[in-house]
This record gives C-alpha cells, sequence and structure tokens, in this order.
C-alpha cells in the first residue's frame, strides 16, 4: 500500500495539512480577506516558512514538527508540496468557494 505524501487534517477552527513522511510537518492553511490580515498572520509564525498561493490571499505556513522543530531548506520544499497539494486538491475543485480570496486591486 502505497501512502500518499499528505492528508487533510480538518478541526473545527482551522484546516491544516500533516506530511505523511519525514520530516512529519503539519502545516496550517490561512485564507484571508485581505492582504494585511494575511501578513498579521503569517508574521505570527516567522521565521516558519510559508508558501502564499499567487494572486489569492491564501497561505500555508509552518505549524508544527513532529520530529525535530528545526527550520531547514527541507522544510520550505514539503510546505511548497503542501501548497501544490492543497491547490489540486481544493482550489481547482472549489473555485467559486476560493474565488473570494482573490487579491484585488483597488485602483
Amino acid at each position: 500500500m502505497i501512502l500518499p505524501d499528505f492528508a487533510y487534517i480538518n478541526l473545527p477552527m482551522a484546516t491544516h495539512i500533516i506530511h505523511l513522511k519525514p520530516p512529519f510537518l503539519i502545516g496550517r492553511l490561512y485564507c484571508c480577506k485581505s492582504v494585511q490580515e494575511l501578513q498579521d498572520e503569517l508574521n505570527k509564525y516567522y521565521p516558519k516558512p510559508f508558501a502564499q498561493l499567487p494572486g489569492f490571499n491564501i497561505a500555508i505556513v509552518q505549524y508544527r514538527c513532529l520530529t525535530e522543530n528545526h527550520i531547514t531548506e527541507e522544510n520550505t520544499k514539503v510546505i511548497n508540496g503542501m501548497l501544490s497539494f492543497f491547490s489540486a486538491e481544493k482550489l481547482i475543485k472549489s473555485k467559486n468557494f476560493y474565488e473570494k480570496f482573490k487579491i484585488v486591486n483597488n485602483k
């Protein structure tokens, strides 16, 4: 049996994505209505790695590590993989829901 690389953990107030292989990271998904709101949330986790979906106020940040809690280049790659997983599994299948998190330029 082959395990997938990622899986969702849906909790009442947040969605998390877990990496099912070492280093066993848990990423937290943030969907915010404004750029400032997203930036405020990401600043809470600095210097932990994060990945932001281009054109959206959506990001995944390293929330926890189930093994060692070091920040490495590998962790950044895993977080980017989580973002790709989210894009393929949720964003494409539920475009209408995520439209409200698009970055809008008010000129």
